[in-house]
């Protein structure tokens, strides 16, 4: 019976010492990372300038005006993982008359002074998504601009020009009123981060 015992002693130590040896390499390789634990990862860190809201009056016109957007410049920080990112308007707040086909913008991207080729870059408010429902856009909604975009470590800029197809429309909208800004959610490794929105 000692001759038995004396092997399986022995196997059980070998096995608990695999398992603390094992135990110990994970935790000392891994780091804190948003109240997780993340072993041996690169994370990334986005750094993101907003431009100023687009508030006010829009009068129709027959292209964009240069001088009416909203921007941003999206970055990933040194040594950061390359994540890519969704930019999209943010409508903070939209009349109910100015969720129409008429009511454009266009999206234009340089990176180091240099134009950037983007998948969409024009579109207008009549069709925005809420609960799986296609429709004019409302406040609350997003449309994307830019979609799976990858970062680096250059600041790329991106502009939205917003304005009233005056080929569409020829009079004002009374009482109208668009508030829109850029925001941006990062296709991370994990799922969809909101970066700003």
């Amino acid at each position: 019976m000692k001759k038995i015992l004396i092997p399986i002693v022995a196997v059980f130590l070998v096995a608990l010492l695999i398992v603390g040896a094992t135990y110990s390499f994970f935790v000392a390789g891994s780091s804190g990372n948003n109240g997780g634990s993340v072993a041996n990862s690169i994370g990334y860190n986005i750094i993101f300038t907003k431009g100023a809201n687009l508030i006010g009056d829009i009068e129709p016109s027959i292209s964009y005006d240069e001088n009416r957007y909203v921007s941003a410049n999206v970055r990933v920080s040194t040594n950061s993982a390359m994540p890519s990112v969704d930019v999209y308007i943010n409508i903070e707040s939209i009349s109910q008359n100015l969720g129409i086909s008429a009511l454009k913008w266009k999206v234009e991207a340089t990176k180091g002074g240099n134009s950037v080729t983007l998948s969409s870059t024009t579109g207008d408010f009549a069709s925005c998504s809420h609960n799986n429902v296609t429709g004019p856009c409302q406040t609350g909604d997003k449309i994307y601009v830019a979609r799976d975009y990858v970062l680096d470590t250059v600041d790329t800029l991106f502009k939205v020009y917003i304005w009233l197809d005056g080929n569409m429309i020829s009079t004002n909208i009374s009482d109208a009123v668009l508030n829109a800004s850029l925001g941006a959610e990062t296709r991370s490794f994990t799922g969809v981060d909101n970066i700003v929105g």
